[in-house]
This record gives structure tokens, C-alpha cells and sequence, in this order.
């Protein structure tokens, strides 16, 4: 008879989250900390302009936006350890590059190399290979929480480590930290469960490509983090300038009110993300807190010369934006099908990437041409078109993905087998893997019983001798 199954992500493996999560900060770490510097030190670079000090900037995020889907395609087929891990090797390759270079065109094809390293999406696909549904975005809430705090390090370690080793230094810390991300990914992580290659010829709907694009669900998704990120880009162009004309913010007053901040932010948010996954509330969730982004940019826009209100509303802003950085990827994961959650990933980092450059492109655009009215407007403008979208999300189906060790028979009779689990109320996908023989069902565990499920794989009398 099949094998009794092997349940995949019952138990949360905090291990595996801190590990994925510590990969991912140590890696944005690095990214962060050219932020405050770049534009003064690349100055001392040869044939340096303010044009290539631009274009070195958004080479990185060019080359993520174009490798992050071939990247996590990739990773569905061959797995996500040698991906994640080729991709490391690229961005410390990128950083050795720019921290040898003494000229802009050498940072520019360093910057460039960097940002293909997108595994990014990768790493959001493994977090949600092995960690539970139920648990995923408490999980997401870790890794956005890292980069949040990660963010706010680097505004502070940037100056620092310029100041003593100027730019090059800043580069050969970014190397450094890619290789620890590479070892924690060799020595920290468990055994990975098998990629279901062959996708197209082994999934129970269709091809991966089909379903993640002619997907509307995960289309208002990838369109959520687009926006998301949109606004903050611009607002980043607006922030700074406030912060120092206005309230005359040293660069070291700005980084420890970023860091204030966003560590109340991170707290705040957290009891969100509990609500959100135990009462299932997650379109909920996001409809609320896009909302708030909604009032909060606008109070932001009006009385940004009033302390109270503009930190008032920044705190908040940011607690709802950090809750939707935890909601939106465990949305896409539970909306992904089984085979194609790289490719979900990567469409939806792309998507990422897209709005950095779109809000940082606008953003500075309107600030030249009507002032910090122009760059809160766009914000305000784009938040409220993407609280009109949310209104097309569907409610999500809240599934656990387990996985099943089965007999190697014939296709038919995996098929017949296949076709009894699908009628079991609350399952939502089912994909077979045959070089390994494992069954990978998606389910609804408040509809059907997992030892429902269990007894139906073993009590099937398509066995060895049927």
C-alpha cells in the first residue's frame, strides 16, 4: 500500500525562520548602508557625475527586477539551496568588483552584478516550503522585522565604516556578509524537502506560468507590493529633506529616529499578525491597514510642519506598512500553486523591484517640479489607488501543505488516487513528484482532518501487487 505520509511544517521551526531571516537582513544589511554615503563618496570616484551617481544606484535594482523570476523558476526545478547559494556568490562577487574599482563605470557593473544575485524571491519561497500556512506570516513578520531593523543599522554602520575605510570599505563589508549568508545556508538548514521538478507535465492544472499570471489573486498581490514600495521610495525622497530643513535632523539624529521608529513599528504590528492569521482575517487585514496608509500620508502631507501629528502619523504608517510586509508575501505563498511557488515569488519580487524605481523615478521627478506638495500628493494618490484594488481580493483559503511518500505504480493509478483526493472537502491543490514518489495536498485542516486524508493514502488498495 502507499506510505503513511510525512507531514511537512505541523511543528514551526523557528531555527529555520531565524536562519532564512538572518540570511536576508545580512544580505540588505550590506544593501542599506550605501544609502546615506553614496552620493558623497562616489564624488571622489573617477569621471563621477550626478547622472552616473544615479544610474550605479538603480543598476542594482534593474538586474533584481530582471533575474529575480528566472531565479526563482529556477529553484523550482533544481531546488532552492543551489540557487540561493549561486546567487550569494554573485552579489559577492558584484561587491568585490565595486570595492576594487576607482572609477563609476567599475561601481556600475559591481552594482549590476550585485543585483543579479535576486534570490530574494528564493529565499520567500524556501520560508514557505518549510514553515506551516497557519504560521507563515508570523514568520514573514520575522524576516520584514530583520530588514527593518537592518535598515535602521545601516543608516548608522554606513557613515561609520566610510568615515575609516570610505567607500571600498562599505563594498568589502558587503562581500563579507554575503559569505556568511552562504554559510549559514550550508550549515544551518535543515534537509530541504524535494523540489517537484518537471512542473508542466506533473501538476494536476497546468502549467506554473499559466496559473501564476492568469492568476487575479496573485495578480492584485504583485500589484500590492508594487504599490507598497512605490510610496516608499517617494517617500524617502520627501522623509530626509523634512527631517533636516525642516526640523534641522543631523544625519545622526536621523538615524536614531529611524531606528526608534521602526523598532515601535515592528512591535506595534506584531499583535496584527497574530489576529490576522488566527481569525483568518487577512484580506481584512490588508484592506485596514492600506486604509490607514491612506489617512496616515495624507495628516503626513498637511502638517508635516507639526511635530506631534507628522511623527504620530509616521508611526503608524509604518506599523501598518511593516504588518503588509509580513501579510502580502504569506498571501502570495498560500495563493501560489504547489510547483510554481518560486515563480509566484519571483513575479511578485519583480514587482517589487518595479515600484522601487517607479516611486524613486516619480518622486524625485515631482520634488523638482512642485516641492515635497508634489512628492506626498503622489504618495497619498497612490496608496488610494491601491486601496480601490484591495477591494478585488478574494477571500484566501487558509491551507497546510502536506507531503505523502507513495508507492512508484503506474500514472493511471496515481491518477485515480490523485482524483480521491481532490474531492475531499478543503483541499485546495495536489501535485505528484515522481522521481522521489512523494504526494504534496493541499488542505484545509478546519474542513478535513488531516488523518482523514492520512487513512484515505493508506487504506488505497493500489499497492505493490494491485
Amino acid at each position: 500500500m502507499y506510505g503513511s505520509g510525512v507531514i511537512w511544517g505541523f511543528k514551526m521551526n523557528w531555527r529555520v525562520v531565524l536562519v532564512i531571516s538572518g540570511v536576508m537582513a545580512a544580505r540588505m544589511l550590506g544593501l542599506f548602508m550605501i544609502l546615506p554615503i553614496f552620493s558623497t563618496e562616489a564624488q571622489h570616484l573617477s569621471g563621477s557625475s550626478v547622472a552616473l551617481v544615479g544610474l550605479a544606484l538603480g543598476a542594482y535594482g534593474l538586474t533584481q527586477a530582471i533575474f529575480q523570476i528566472p531565479f526563482g523558476a529556477l529553484s523550482d526545478r533544481i531546488g532552492r539551496r543551489p540557487v540561493i547559494i549561486m546567487g550569494l556568490l554573485l552579489f559577492a562577487a558584484g561587491s568585490v568588483v565595486a570595492a576594487l574599482s576607482t572609477s563609476m563605470l567599475g561601481v556600475i557593473i559591481g552594482r549590476a552584478c550585485q543585483g543579479a544575485g535576486a534570490v530574494g524571491s528564493t529565499l520567500l519561497a524556501l520560508l514557505a516550503d518549510l514553515t506551516p500556512d497557519e504560521y507563515r506570516s508570523r514568520a514573514m513578520a520575522t524576516i520584514g522585522g530583520g530588514i527593518g531593523i537592518s535598515f535602521a543599522l545601516a543608516m548608522v554602520l554606513g557613515p561609520l565604516v566610510s568615515s575609516h575605510y570610505h567607500l571600498a570599505g562599505v563594498f568589502w563589508l558587503m562581500a563579507m556578509l554575503a559569505v556568511v549568508g552562504i554559510l549559514l545556508v550550508v550549515t544551518c538548514l535543515p534537509k530541504l524537502p524535494p523540489v517537484l521538478a518537471d512542473p508542466m507535465a506533473q501538476s494536476t492544472r497546468g502549467g506554473p506560468w499559466r496559473q501564476v499570471l492568469g492568476n487575479r489573486q496573485l495578480l492584485c498581490l504583485d500589484a500590492s507590493i508594487c504599490c507598497q514600495h512605490a510610496i516608499l521610495t517617494a517617500l524617502f525622497v520627501a522623509l530626509p529633506i523634512v527631517l533636516s530643513h525642516v526640523y534641522q535632523f543631523s544625519s545622526g539624529y536621523q538615524s536614531g529616529f529611524y531606528l526608534l521608529l521602526l523598532a515601535a513599528s515592528f512591535f506595534a504590528m506584531v499583535p496584527g499578525v497574530i489576529y490576522a492569521e488566527k481569525q483568518r482575517a487577512l484580506r481584512k487585514a490588508i484592506r485596514f491597514s492600506v486604509a490607514l496608509l491612506v489617512i496616515t500620508l495624507s495628516l503626513a502631507a498637511l502638517f508635516y510642519q507639526h511635530w506631534a501629528v507628522f511623527v504620530g502619523a509616521l508611526f503608524v504608517f509604518f506599523t501598518a506598512f511593516t504588518l503588509l510586509e509580513s501579510i502580502l508575501p504569506s498571501s502570495v505563498s498560500k495563493v501560489a500553486p504547489l510547483h510554481a511557488k518560486g515563480v509566484a515569488m519571483g513575479v511578485y519580487s519583480t514587482s517589487q523591484y518595479a515600484g522601487i524605481f517607479l516611486g524613486g523615478s516619480l518622486g524625485g521627478a515631482l520634488y523638482h517640479m512642485s516641492g515635497l506638495t508634489g512628492v506626498f500628493s503622489l504618495c497619498v494618490f497612490v496608496a488610494f489607488v491601491w486601496w480601490v484594488l484591495t477591494w478585488g481580493l478574494r477571500p484566501f483559503s487558509y491551507t497546510s501543505t502536506l507531503m505523502f511518500s507513495i508507492q512508484k505504480v503506474d500514472k493511471t493509478l496515481i491518477n485515480r488516487l490523485i482524483s480521491s483526493v481532490q474531492q475531499l472537502p478543503g483541499v485546495a491543490d495536489v501535485a505528484h513528484q515522481e522521481a522521489s514518489s512523494l504526494l504534496y495536498v493541499k488542505l484545509d485542516k478546519r474542513k478535513t482532518d488531516p488523518k482523514v486524508l492520512r487513512d484515505l493514502v493508506e487504506a488505497s488498495t493500489l499497492g505493490p501487487g494491485h
